[in-house]
């Protein structure tokens, strides 16, 4: 199933539990929000246009984020780490 897309998110604290019901806002380089969810497990994948984005994910109104450029064709994982509080 990846390789229909080309970015995939995970969540998890710094003790290595999976986290989900992480709210996730993914904005292009004009500022334009392209993806608003709500995970359901610790793992989001998307597929986005060739470019460059912010991913913004917060868990329990703790905020990460992360500068990302995804290519066509390619698979980018990304993890997101919250301290061990989150869960």
């Amino acid at each position: 199933m990846e390789g229909d897309f080309n970015l995939k998110l995970a969540f998890a604290n710094t003790a290595g539990a999976y986290l989900s019901d992480i709210k996730v806002t993914i904005v292009n380089a004009s500022d334009r929000v392209v993806l608003d969810a709500t995970t359901e497990g610790p793992i989001l994948m998307a597929n986005l246009p060739a470019g460059d984005y912010r991913v913004d994910a917060v868990s329990i109104g703790h905020p990460e984020s992360r500068n990302i450029t995804a290519a066509a064709g390619k698979l980018l994982t990304v993890d997101l780490r919250w301290g061990p509080g989150c869960r």
